[in-house]
Parts: C-alpha cells; sequence; structure tokens
C-alpha cells in the first residue's frame, strides 16, 4: 500500500466499537475524579499536621463550620426568631369602643377580643343600623282617647292625655281631678266649675300651681348681721361667731 511504512503494513487496522469507547471514557472519568479525591485527602492532610488537628477532623470541622454558615445567614436561630414574639400579657387591649362604632345612640360594651352594641328599642343590627321604625307606630305603644304619643331618643314612648284622662297609655277616666292628689304640702284641692281642671290652695309658706314651691322666707334679707336659715313661713337668724345676739343679730 502506497504511503505505508513497513511497520504499518505489519499491523493490522484496529476499529473500536462505539459501545467499548464509552465504557472506556466513564473508566477515564472514574478514575479522575479517584485522583482528585487522593490529592484533596492529601492536601487535608498536609493541612492537618501543620495546624496539630487530624485530616478527617478537619475536613469534618471545615464543611460544618460552611454549613453552619449558610444556615446562619438564611434561616435565624430559634432564639432569634423567638424573641420578636411578643408575650401575651404583654400585648396591650385594643380599645374597639374608642372609634364609637354603635350608631343611633346605641351603648358599645368590650368583651374579649372585641365588642357589641346594646341598642335604643327602634333599631337593631350589630351596629344599631337597621331603623324598624318608628315606636308610637307599634299597637302596643297607641296611646287611647286622643291622647298624644311621644318618642323619647327612639328607646321609649310617652303619652300626653287629654283632659280627664291619665295612665301610661291614657287609658284611665279621671271622674274628679282631685281623686288624684295634686296638690302638695297640704294644700286644698278644689274642680272647678266647668269639670276639666282644678285648683289648689297653698297654706301658708308655700305656692306654684300644685303648692310645690317653699317660699324662701329669708328674702330680703332679714337678719342684720347673722346667717338666715329659712323655714315653712318663718326663718331664724344664726348669730354665731357674729359678735351680735337677739333675733335679728342686731
Amino acid at each position: 500500500m502506497a504511503g505505508r511504512t513497513r511497520w504499518q503494513q505489519r499491523l493490522p487496522t484496529l476499529r473500536c466499537p462505539a459501545s467499548v469507547a464509552g465504557s472506556h471514557l466513564r473508566i477515564l472519568a472514574t478514575m479522575t475524579t479517584m485522583v482528585m479525591v487522593v490529592v484533596a485527602i492529601t492536601i487535608s492532610g498536609v493541612v492537618g499536621q501543620t495546624s496539630g488537628v487530624p485530616a478527617a477532623t478537619s475536613a469534618a470541622t471545615t464543611t460544618a463550620a460552611t454549613t453552619t454558615a449558610a444556615t446562619t445567614a438564611f434561616f435565624p436561630t430559634t432564639e432569634a426568631a423567638t424573641s420578636s414574639i411578643v408575650p401575651a400579657e404583654e400585648v396591650e387591649e385594643v380599645d374597639h369602643c374608642l372609634t364609637q362604632p354603635c350608631r343611633n345612640g346605641g351603648a358599645c360594651h368590650m368583651l374579649d377580643g372585641g365588642y357589641y352594641c346594646n341598642c335604643p328599642t327602634r333599631y337593631t343590627g350589630l351596629h344599631c343600623e337597621v331603623d324598624s321604625g318608628p315606636l308610637c307606630f307599634r299597637p302596643e305603644n297607641q296611646c287611647l282617647n286622643n291622647g298624644l304619643c311621644r318618642e323619647i331618643q327612639g328607646n321609649y314612648t310617652i303619652c300626653a292625655c287629654q283632659v280627664r284622662f291619665t295612665g301610661g297609655l291614657c287609658e284611665t277616666v279621671i271622674d274628679n281631678f282631685c281623686e288624684l292628689n295634686p296638690c302638695e304640702n297640704s294644700a286644698t284641692c278644689q274642680e272647678n266649675e266647668f269639670g276639666d281642671g282644678y285648683t289648689c290652695y297653698c297654706p301658708p309658706g308655700f305656692s306654684g300651681a300644685q303648692c310645690e314651691n317653699n317660699i324662701d322666707d329669708c328674702q330680703p334679707q332679714p337678719c342684720a348681721n347673722g346667717r338666715c336659715m329659712d323655714g315653712i313661713s318663718s326663718y331664724t337668724c344664726d348669730c354665731t361667731d357674729t359678735g351680735y345676739t337677739g333675733a335679728l343679730c342686731q
């Protein structure tokens, strides 16, 4: 054959199958890895002899330190993680009623972890926001005998009764006004001639439509120097520590 040397002509041509070549490459890679491990162990041994620490221990320590550093960088320790938790006894209780959440005259009351609204009779809902309508329209609040219903702060009603009627709903007929004893302080009651009213005749020292007022007998000031004490249709002068005596401390 042209171009070949005498030795090349004697040697047969070798052809390596692909599977055998792949196997050889894997063996070569394994051997390379083993060499690198041996080199690493040799280096660790030298470092260990220099520092007085066995090679295996030094390598393990280095690995553990690296792992610990990485863990510390990304995962806080239990102590660090729990230090930010505020103990239950140090948590300040929130006053939910401070913002006045209840509407339409509802009263806010605190509960454990919340609040509730105590609503007037007319209103319902969590925050007393639902208006159920005027209380005077309810059958149980209807005034009788032409009485006039009046709602008080959405909570209750009163009836203004016509003459000769009384009671919560004006249900009671008054035969004689004086039977109700409207006059005070032992005054005398007398019904008028039309039967639609009465008059109170007050005893001395009292005044007013029902004789409810005690007349101030110390006006004008009758005591010359002492302190005036009002009585019923009378007065007394207290002369204590004034240096004066007599009925009028004169």
